[in-house]
């Protein structure tokens, strides 16, 4: 059993020097409204959607399993929307068909949760690292050691990413598209000059059989959590630093 489920390849990254100010990466994207702020710890039932058409569901990802794991099902964008506006999300499950038909603002929107550290999974066709980067807007979410493994409906592709620090530093970040490079397993750019704290992180695997199926529950969690303590060890050392 062991042997089955290392074979899916795993990788975070988090970089965690000093701080100056506690601050979200962002985009020229608008920043959307919220109802209310995130917790400053991770809730016992963390607000995780899950994307896709009535009746669809994925290898052993079954209504049962998703009510049961407490994900919020919703049916179109605009009601993933309106969720996330009600209420911070922590992760985004994604059906493929979502992804190949979704509209720029849609892609915007996902692609503003993503930089605000939301998980986002993207499920079958979504697995494929291109395509699912593509509406992440990045240029690859493969690695050059990878070798290309078209995917298979019950396939599943979780990523992450998370950047805090001045805003000037954040810039310089985005600028140099910050995220491709750590793709590309390079380091940070030049630049920067306050300490800041960066995450990255990906998993692919399976939906099915059932080991496969919580070994992704495993890894949804953990990488919510790690951006929780991501985020609550910046905010402490910026306190300290004051």
């Amino acid at each position: 059993m062991v042997s089955k489920l290392a074979k899916f390849a795993y990788m975070g990254v988090a970089i965690v020097v000093g701080v100056v100010v506690y601050i979200l990466v962002v985009t020229s994207l608008s920043t959307p409204n919220v109802a209310q702020a995130r917790a400053l710890t991770m809730p016992s039932n963390p607000h995780i959607l899950y994307l896709t058409p009535d009746g669809v569901y994925p290898g052993l990802l079954t209504k049962e399993v998703i009510e049961k794991n407490g994900f919020s099902l919703q049916k179109t964008w605009a009601s993933a929307q309106q969720a996330a506006q009600d209420r911070p999300l922590d992760a985004l499950i994604i059906d493929p068909s979502f992804l190949e038909n979704s509209s720029s603002g849609d892609q915007e929107w996902l692609q503003f949760q993503f930089k605000d550290g939301v998980v986002i999974v993207g499920l079958g066709a979504n697995g494929d690292a291109d395509a699912l980067a593509k509406s992440l807007g990045l240029e690859t979410l493969r690695n050059p050691a990878e070798t290309l493994s078209p995917a298979k409906p019950d396939d599943y592709l979780l990523v992450y990413a998370l950047a805090l620090g001045h805003p000037d530093d954040l810039k310089i970040l985005e600028d140099a598209n910050w995220l491709d490079a750590q793709v590309r397993g390079e380091n940070t750019p030049p630049g920067i000059k306050r300490p800041t704290s960066i995450s990255f992180g990906k998993a692919r695997g399976l939906s099915s059989p059932e080991a496969d199926l919580n070994l992704l529950l495993i890894r949804l969690k953990q990488a919510i959590q790690g951006r929780y303590d991501q985020r609550a060890e910046f905010r402490e050392q910026s306190s300290s630093s004051r």
